[in-house]
């Protein structure tokens, strides 16, 4: 009723908000502007009013509110402008703040507002020297036209306790001198806490830690790398350069200059192309001349276009690379190695049978005239031609032996299943000799050297019918399993067996159990695990004496 009478006495209500209450019981927040109606004669008869109907921004501010309360951040504008007759040491800009979430702040950072507003009690609570930091940060942003910038300062609560805080503000331009400002200040304590942590790890660390803001240049080298180093106490220990006149970087850059160009050229495309990172090795020479490798792992973060932030790694490598170089020379010696093996192997299947065959001619020859030989003599002739050929045997698997890496053929899928029942028909005479029985599982294709696999398994299942029991009938069992992608297969037999220390030495060169009295050079179990070996697998054996033996090959 006042805005009536007001009206009819000749006043004016502009930018009036007032509620409404809804028949229905709702609520509608109104603005409205209400002016005196005059008659032709000046006088006021009644009164006319625009209004506008605020209810959803009522609503949207309700709820922007309620955001702000719950969030973890302080929100404020500002209202900043030139001073006008200030002195000339006077700080020349005005600040009106207006604080957007009170509540919420107070339990971010509390500060003691019993005589003083929450933004007088922030502002005064920081420290001078990143309040002075402040004040320079913005007058440039405001001289230089910037649209926003960023601020990290310290205060102290009403407790004592120091936070560190982080400033995101946007600029907006109200005309000559004068600027609106919206910012969200952060609290970054546990932040710049973990920072620390992590600084003080890094000191600890046996690596060289740095990050880098790369821009593209018109002029060569076309990128300029503004680079800054994290740990330098530790970089010292991983890299010991002289600083006494320059920088560690500027020092570190000139300790590399024989791989500087191409390490330059890697980086750059890494840029250019979009890797997410790169990975890359150099040498460097230490303040004492010595030189060390190092492996440098970075990861890119694009900024903008012709801007990237490089973080990077780098580790002495130094004793890995003289173990490779070790490694290395291993491997020549052992090409070396191989390559005598096989000036042996040629020896052995020319130079050595040479005298093997006329041993055997010889031989032979006298055994034609055994008649006029004495009992005697034709002993001692046996004995010659057993001899020779055991010799003429041991050659043949020296010669195997030697052959199995370097005259294999090429890997293929191998059905096994075929490959047994062809080493089955070569041995069905001995098997038939031993009344034995032969149970074979389905077994895998593998990818395999397939007349390796027949050697292998033909000097397994026939060393176990050649030491079998003489009092029970021989039995071989083909095993097949598969366990975490390996192919397993056993052969086991119900033969004469042997102790447990002997599991490894029967598959040396030449070793024979004492007391087996079988015949047999002592290579074929080394061949046979040497077969394995090249197909990536292995081959053991488990056995008890007079209770028989397992084989087990592992693909």
């Amino acid at each position: 009723m006042n805005i009536v009478k007001g009206v009819l006495n000749g006043q004016e209500f502009t930018n009036f908000e007032w509620k409404y209450h809804t028949p229905g019981g709702d609520i509608r927040y109104l603005l409205s502007n209400v002016f005196p109606l005059r008659n032709s004669e000046d006088r006021i008869v009644g009164g006319v009013s625009a209004t506008i109907d605020l209810t959803e921004r009522h609503l949207v501010e309700e709820r922007l509110q309620s955001v702000l309360e719950g969030a973890r951040c302080i929100f404020w504008d500002a209202l900043v402008q030139v001073k006008e007759n200030r002195d000339v040491n006077e700080y020349k800009y005005e600040w009106t703040y207006r604080l957007w979430n009170e509540s919420a702040a107070q339990q971010i950072f509390p500060v003691d507002t019993a005589d003083r507003d929450y933004v007088t009690a922030w502002l005064d609570a920081r420290l001078p020297a990143d309040g002075d930091v402040a004040r320079i940060i913005s007058m440039e942003a405001f001289e230089q036209g910037r649209s926003n910038y960023i601020n990290e300062f310290r205060c102290r609560d009403r407790y004592g306790e120091m936070h560190w805080q982080r400033e995101d503000v946007q600029v907006k331009p109200l005309g000559p001198g004068k600027w609106q400002l919206i910012g969200v200040c952060t609290d970054m304590t546990a932040r710049k806490e973990a920072e620390g942590r992590l600084y003080s790890v890094l000191m600890g660390v046996r690596c060289i830690v740095w990050d880098a803001v790369v821009e593209e240049t018109d002029e060569a080298p076309y990128l300029h790398w503004a680079m800054q180093l994290w740990n330098e106490a530790a970089a010292q220990q991983v890299l010991p350069l002289d600083t006494t006149r320059t920088d560690y970087i500027s020092a570190w850059m000139k300790s590399r200059d024989d791989d500087q160009p191409q390490l330059d050229k890697n980086s750059s495309l890494a840029l250019r192309w979009g890797l997410p990172g790169y990975t890359q090795e150099f040498r460097c020479r230490d303040r004492f001349g010595v030189l060390h490798w190092l492996q440098e792992d970075a990861r890119v973060q694009p900024l903008e276009r012709g801007r990237w932030r490089v973080i990077g790694v780098c580790t002495d490598i130094t004793a890995h690379k003289e173990a490779e170089g070790r490694l290395q020379s291993l491997t020549k010696d052992l090409e070396r190695s191989n390559a005598s093996l096989q000036d042996f192997a040629s020896i052995a299947s020319h130079d050595l049978k040479e005298p093997l065959r006329k041993i055997h001619t010889f031989g032979g020859m006298l055994a034609r005239k055994e008649d006029s030989l004495s009992e005697e003599a034709r002993g001692y002739l046996e004995r010659m031609l057993a001899a020779a050929t055991r010799m003429q045997s041991l050659i043949d698997g020296l010669l195997s032996y030697s052959r199995i890496t370097t005259r294999g053929n090429a890997f293929a899928p191998t059905d096994l299943n075929e490959v047994i029942k062809g080493v089955l028909v070569d041995l069905e005479v001995r098997i038939q000799e031993t009344g034995a029985t032969v149970q074979v599982s389905p077994l895998p294709t593998v990818m395999a050297d397939g007349l390796q696999m027949r050697q292998l398994f033909q000097n397994l299942i026939g060393n176990a019918l050649k030491f079998h029991r003489d009092d029970e009938p021989c039995r071989v069992c083909i095993g097949y399993a598969s366990l975490e992608g390996r192919h397993v297969i056993t052969i086991t037999d119900n033969g004469i067996g042997f102790a447990a220390k002997e599991a490894e030495r029967i598959f040396e060169v030449f070793e024979r159990l004492d007391g087996s009295g079988r015949e047999g050079t002592g290579i074929g179990l080394a061949i046979c695990r040497r077969i394995a070996e090249r197909h990536g697998g292995t081959l053991t054996a488990t056995g008890t004496p007079g209770v028989g033996a397992t084989f087990t090959l592992t693909l």
